[in-house]
């Protein structure tokens, strides 16, 4: 393979790509003696010579300002020179790492988790750039390098943006459409918005390893990008919840940019609250052969460990979703956390259906405690004890005078044999005529005072 072997100071040691754009060298720098990447730009051609000197220019600026950005997850740009050789080149920083593109197709796909840190970490570095003023306008796998498995790296900032990046002479694409926004397809201005909506596109087929616009033409593609929805993702084999990812890519995929999410820190904080509910192990994508559900695996152990706020109740298992009413998605796994929160609404509403009748009764008792008197009476004038009044008084001992010292209202009359006991009888007596006085005795009273009637 033959290539150049200087491009001014730098030595080429070999070549690492090339794309639709131009080549990527490995190259060595001797006045720092370092090791950096050395791309080579291609312009379109079809320029007229003003055109191309002017593209030349701003392409020049636009280089000038990223090599400004100075952030973690972004590859610094060091140099800018040309060689009539090769055009126009850059040198930036050089990674050992390997793009995204290796991870976007079935059975290559990397952890749900894996996959949210690398969009964090790039919306994280767009939100900066956008904040600078820098549009990246090429957001696309091919671009972002995963360094050590876990950091993540954007590279060609920058270098998409200067004119006929977009489109050639000849009205074609350089490149696929398939990140591309849709106010980009259509040439409207783009700004930070149209990043996040490439960013959206490549998580989505991370963790789905299809693209959310598909096509047998790049024709189809720009159609189903300005005017139709993303396809549905498929993401049964996530491990856990997966509507709150379904939501976030919904609104990362927007078509408006004024409903998609509006700064890459947005962006990043969706993203993370969307996994949450997804476990951290690896897991495999099924195939067309594996369409049918996974089999279930051996139940979860509830957890004996006390939840935080005083709560000790043991946590109980997860039920089965059909028992709940609703039934899952072929392969999706019950949210962990479902039986505990329908545990605690549980007793909240038993706690919130109490509390009237709890009420009711305290109230009650605090009338009767009040009224006590009052409902006394109300018993005396109702059911067996009406017209009753209770005995006041006892009955005169043995060689007393009956009515010594008293009326002789509310007295039992003296009964006579086994007869039936003679009613009460009032003050005043039946007929209203007064009772014996004191020193007077009743009719058939026995003188001895023995209290029987003779014989």
């Amino acid at each position: 393979m033959s290539f150049p072997q200087h491009l001014g100071r730098y030595r080429i040691e070999a070549e690492l790509g090339k794309g639709a754009m131009g080549r990527v060298y490995l190259a060595h720098d001797p006045a720092i003696d370092r090791k950096v990447a050395i791309k080579t730009v291609i312009l379109p051609e079809g320029f007229s010579p003003r055109e191309r000197e002017e593209v030349h220019a701003r392409f020049q600026r636009e280089v000038r300002a990223v090599g400004q950005l100075a952030h973690p997850n972004i590859i610094t740009i060091y140099d800018m020179g040309e060689e009539p050789s090769v055009g126009v080149f850059v040198a930036m920083e050089y990674v050992e790492g390997h793009c995204l593109e290796a991870h976007v197709g079935a059975g290559t796909l990397l952890p749900p988790r894996t996959v949210a840190s690398i969009g964090c970490q790039a919306a994280d570095a767009l939100a900066y750039a956008h904040r600078q003023g820098i549009v990246h306008r090429d957001i696309k796998p091919a671009n972002l390098i995963l360094v050590g498995g876990q950091t993540i790296k954007i590279a060609d900032f920058g270098l998409a943006k200067h004119g006929g990046a977009s489109l050639t002479t000849t009205g074609s694409l350089l490149g696929t459409p398939y990140y591309m926004s849709p106010e980009q397809i259509r040439g409207a201005d783009v700004d930070g918005r149209s990043d996040l909506f490439s960013l959206g596109v490549v998580v989505y087929e991370l963790l789905t390893g299809k693209r959310p616009f598909r096509g047998e033409s790049i024709s189809t593609v720009i159609y189903r990008i300005t005017n139709e929805p993303p396809i549905a993702p498929d993401l049964r084999h996530l491990p856990g919840s997966s509507d709150a990812v379904r939501v976030f890519l919904g609104r990362a995929l927007a078509k408006n940019p004024e409903e998609r999410y509006q700064t890459g820190d947005e962006f990043a904080r969706a993203l993370r609250e969307a996994v949450t509910g997804i476990s951290e192990s690896p897991v495999a994508v099924p195939g067309p052969e594996d369409a049918r559900p996974a089999a279930a695996g051996p139940p979860r152990a509830p957890s004996t460990t006390p939840r935080s706020g005083g709560d000790a109740a043991a946590e109980e298992p997860a039920r089965s979703p059909v028992a709940r009413g609703k039934r899952p998605s072929a392969g999706e796994a019950i949210p962990p956390g479902n039986s505990r929160r329908r545990a605690r609404r549980r007793r909240k509403k038993r706690s919130v259906s109490l509390t009237p009748l709890l009420l009711v009764l305290v109230l009650a008792a605090v009338a009767g405690f009040f009224y006590r008197e009052e409902l006394f009476e109300l018993m005396r004038g109702v059911g067996p004890f009406a017209g009753v009044e209770p005995s006041g008084t006892a009955q005169p001992g043995a060689g007393q005078d009956a009515g010594a010292g008293q009326d002789g209202a509310g007295s039992e009359s003296p009964q006579s044999g086994d007869g039936p006991p003679a009613a009460a009888t009032p003050a005043g007596g039946r007929d209203g005529r007064s009772a014996p006085g004191a020193g007077q005795r009743s009719a058939g009273e026995d003188p001895g005072g023995e209290g029987m009637s003779p014989p």
